[in-house]
């Protein structure tokens, strides 16, 4: 199999992205546990994935990719345990829709805060895709 340009790599990640993000927030409707145990499991499991893959990734002692991870990604770590945090909240407050909604929006905000605030020219294909 030839290697995928960063295009065909960024659809890739999309649908896989949406194929994974649409169950999940189904499945958390589903789950008939309190919000703080469904946190817990669900970072515990998180957690678990993303230090394995960390690992199997750098190849070395997990002790050293955890360090390292530890020393370079603890503000990143506080701010996807927010995210997750208001990802829970909003599934079991309101649809599932709207939330997903919102997150399909993102991008788009991005691209509105990018010109607002550090005053970049995007060009027309970011608001084509």
């Amino acid at each position: 199999m030839s290697q995928l340009n960063s295009h065909q790599r960024g659809l890739l990640m999309t649908i896989f992205g949406v194929l994974v993000l649409t169950p999940d927030a189904l499945m958390l409707r589903l789950i008939e546990a309190d919000l703080w145990t469904t946190l817990f499991w669900r970072s515990l499991f998180m957690t678990t994935s993303l230090f394995a893959i960390n690992a199997w990734i750098e190849q070395r002692n997990p002790l050293y990719a955890l360090r390292d991870l530890f020393k370079d990604g603890l503000f990143c770590a506080l701010l996807f345990t927010g995210s997750n945090i208001c990802f829970v909240i909003s599934i079991t407050h309101t649809m599932v829709a709207n939330t997903l909604v919102i997150l399909a929006a993102m991008p788009f905000m991005a691209a509105i805060m990018a010109i607002v605030l550090m005053r970049q020219n995007l060009p027309l294909r970011t608001w084509l895709t």
